[in-house]
């Protein structure tokens, strides 16, 4: 039980990770979209106003980069990533950061050039991160793999212990077993009936997290198209 609550509770990880790593893809457009926003407001209170919208995207897309990349348990990220992420994640670190000081300087100032810049660093860590997002998947789905199998062993194996205990019920039911067969019967009946309940626990939390992992993958989908229709719904909004 406990190495199955173990692996349970790494798929809802994995599932908070997955997520925020998506999310960080569109924060990033919505970010640029929020820049070039800016550069059209209409009049200057809308300008000003664009501008402490951006700056509070920037802000969360930032903690959430944090936060992905240290797993330091916020938003409840648990757990550590894989040499192969770190390593992704050192490389779109310097077009992270240029897209962040870009970003800052446009806020204060916004130039045509500065956006150019922006541009093209944006496009290279959504390069990186769109790698991040599918190797967190890949990593995500073997484990659930994993957990299958040692699940499937471990019932196996309680499966054994129960047949093993009916068979020497049986077989101890007819031999002398002392004083108070019926009590000795007794109690290893209720451990027979105790695995059983055992079996159909662990049966029932591994197909209930399956499915919710699944689900949680196709809603995740289903969501960021969602996300990039709301934004682009948005920048229409402003622009009009």
């Amino acid at each position: 039980q406990l190495l199955l609550h173990h692996w349970l509770t790494a798929t809802e990880v994995d599932s908070r990770v997955l997520n925020l790593a998506a999310r960080q893809r569109m924060l990033s457009e919505r970010v640029l979209k929020q820049v070039m926003l800016v550069s059209s407001a209409s009049s200057r209170d809308a300008q000003t106003r664009l501008t402490q919208d951006l700056r509070t995207s920037l802000d969360t897309w930032v903690t959430s980069q944090s936060a992905l990349k240290s797993r330091d348990g916020t938003f409840d990220l648990r757990g550590q990533n894989s040499p192969e992420i770190q390593r992704l994640y050192a490389e779109i670190s310097p077009h992270f950061d240029t897209v962040v000081a870009l970003t800052e300087a446009y806020a204060d100032q916004p130039s045509e050039v500065v956006a150019e810049r922006l541009l093209a660093a944006q496009e290279q860590f959504l390069s990186g991160m769109d790698t991040i997002v599918g190797l967190y998947d890949r990593e995500a789905k073997q484990r659930m793999r994993t957990l299958q199998e040692v699940a499937t062993w471990l019932l196996l194996l309680l499966f054994v212990l129960l047949l093993t205990t009916v068979l020497f019920s049986g077989l101890f039911a007819l031999r002398p077993v002392g004083k108070d067969p019926d009590h000795t019967f007794e109690r290893l009946t209720k451990y027979g009936e105790r695995l059983e309940r055992l079996v159909q626990e662990c049966t029932a939390a591994l197909l209930a997290e399956t499915s919710s992992q699944k689900a949680t993958i196709e809603k995740l989908k289903d969501a960021n198209l969602l996300l990039e229709r709301l934004s682009l719904q948005d920048s229409l909004t402003e622009l009009g």
